[in-house]
C-alpha cells in the first residue's frame, strides 16, 4: 500500500490541540421599542474556561479516518488521547504541558499499517494561554503567549496569530510559520451545539503553503469542548477523521 511521507506523518496531526486565542468581535445585538420586539443577546462562549477543563481533564475519542495518502484511498479506526496537563518547562519558563497520542490503523482495502502521531502543546500555568508545541520534528513557539477569548458568539471570525516554526527546541534552524485562524458556527440542527473551527496553515521560508489543517470542536454553554471532527492536507495527500 503506498503511503504516507515520513514527514506528512509526523504534521498531519500537530494542529488537533490548535489553541484557541485571539481577539474576537462580538456581534452586537439589536434592541427593540422596549417591550416585546427586544431581540435577545447572543449566547456567548468563554473559550479560556472551554480550553483549561480540556487541558486539565484531558480527553480521549474514537475516530474513523478517510482520504487518499499516496495516491491510493484509505480508512481507518483509532482513538485519540489528550492526556490531563501536566507542570513542565517550555523555553526555559514554566509551563503547563499536554500530551496528544493518535493511534490507527488505517487501510486501503487490501493491506493494513499502523499510523502514530505524538504532539506536546505548552501552556502559560496562569492564565492557559497557549505558548507553543512541539513533535519529533517540530518545535513552534509563539512570540508572546496567546491569551483565550472570554467571549465569543456564532458568527465570530478572524486570523488568531502566527507562530514561527523551527525543527527542534534551538529554534537555529526555521521552518517557516503557521497562521492560526477561526470561525464560529451556529448550530447545524435545532437544539444543536455551535461548532468552533479553527485553521491551521503551514508555511515553508519562502511562505509558501505546505498544509492546512481542521478542527471542528462543539461547545455547550457550559464552555465544555468535544472534538467533532477534523482534516489534515498536505500536497495531495488528506486524511479527514470523524469523532465519536
Amino acid at each position: 500500500m503506498m503511503g504516507p511521507s515520513t514527514e506528512f506523518q509526523s504534521a498531519v496531526y500537530r494542529q488537533w490541540l490548535l489553541p484557541l486565542a485571539g481577539v474576537f468581535a462580538l456581534t452586537g445585538c439589536g434592541g427593540g421599542d422596549g417591550t416585546s420586539n427586544i431581540v435577545p443577546p447572543p449566547t456567548t462562549y468563554n473559550l479560556q474556561t472551554a480550553m483549561q477543563g480540556l487541558v486539565t481533564q484531558g480527553l480521549k475519542a474514537d475516530l474513523d479516518f478517510s482520504g487518499t495518502l499516496g495516491g491510493v484511498a484509505v480508512t481507518g479506526t483509532g482513538t485519540v488521547t489528550y492526556a490531563a496537563g501536566a507542570d513542565d518547562m517550555f523555553n526555559g519558563v514554566a509551563a503547563v504541558s499536554q500530551s496528544q497520542v493518535v493511534s490507527a490503523t488505517i487501510s486501503d482495502g487490501t493491506q493494513t499499517a499502523p499510523y502514530a502521531t505524538h504532539i506536546v502543546d505548552f501552556y502559560d500555568p496562569g492564565n492557559y494561554a497557549w505558548m507553543g508545541e512541539a513533535s519529533s520534528s517540530e518545535f513552534d513557539v509563539a512570540s508572546s503567549p496567546v491569551d483565550y477569548p472570554t467571549s465569543v458568539v456564532p458568527g465570530s471570525s478572524g486570523m488568531l496569530g502566527t507562530l514561527s516554526r523551527y525543527t527542534d527546541n534551538t529554534m537555529s534552524v526555521a521552518l517557516g510559520t503557521v497562521d492560526l485562524s477561526y470561525v464560529v458556527k451556529a448550530p447545524s440542527t435545532s437544539g444543536g451545539l455551535p461548532i468552533v473551527e479553527f485553521t491551521e496553515t503551514f508555511f515553508d521560508t519562502n511562505h509558501a503553503a505546505t498544509e492546512t489543517d481542521v478542527l471542528d470542536w462543539s461547545i455547550t454553554t457550559g464552555n465544555v469542548l468535544a472534538l467533532v471532527s477534523g482534516s489534515a492536507q498536505s500536497g495531495s495527500d488528506t486524511l479527514s477523521f470523524t469523532a465519536h
